[in-house]
């Protein structure tokens, strides 16, 4: 049987933020500071951040204003009018295809990405199919995917190290 999946944008993030507001533990965080924790966890994908969230005085307020002001982050806005570039591209693929075997690195999950793969119906080689189907994915397609996805005008908040933390990818 094939599971159904969203694909409207809008009902995806009403109901990722629902899911954030569900899950995270929020009671410390006044009224200013509850809603951009919840962008920063939902932008993470982390819920359990909010144990290191820590606001300095005004950010918050100036972090809502920025909200409701409507201001693009810069990465969504530049993400969804020219998509990635090719090295973003080629640095994503490289994380995705170093890291999955990684994921994997106990029998449970292993089971666990199995029985997934068998329920979304993606055949008993899809592991080996897997790295050709990421190397697949070319720049056209992945800037059409994120002018669908970010083209909307919906607001991303970052969190990571800076970029000369970051770790290379893989050759």
């Amino acid at each position: 049987m094939r599971y159904q999946y969203e694909t409207d944008g809008a009902a995806i993030y009403r109901a990722s933020f629902a899911t954030v507001r569900a899950e995270a533990d929020l009671a410390r965080f006044d009224p200013d500071e509850e809603p951009v924790a919840v962008r920063m966890i939902h932008a993470a994908g982390l819920v359990g951040l909010e144990r290191d969230i820590r606001f300095s005085p005004g950010f918050a307020a100036a972090a809502r204003a920025a909200l409701a002001a409507g201001l693009p982050n810069l990465c969504g806005a530049r993400m969804g009018r020219e998509g990635p570039t090719k090295k973003e591209l080629d640095e994503a693929k490289s994380f995705l295809k170093g890291s999955q075997m990684l994921a994997l690195d106990t029998s449970s999950k292993f089971a666990t990405a199995l029985l997934q793969y068998q329920l979304d119906e993606l055949g008993i080689d899809y592991i080996e199919r897997r790295n050709g189907l990421v190397d697949a994915v070319t720049l056209e397609d992945a800037r059409r995917v994120a002018g669908r996805v970010w083209g909307q005008g919906l607001l991303s908040v970052s969190v990571g190290r800076a970029p000369q933390a970051s770790a290379q990818p893989a050759k």
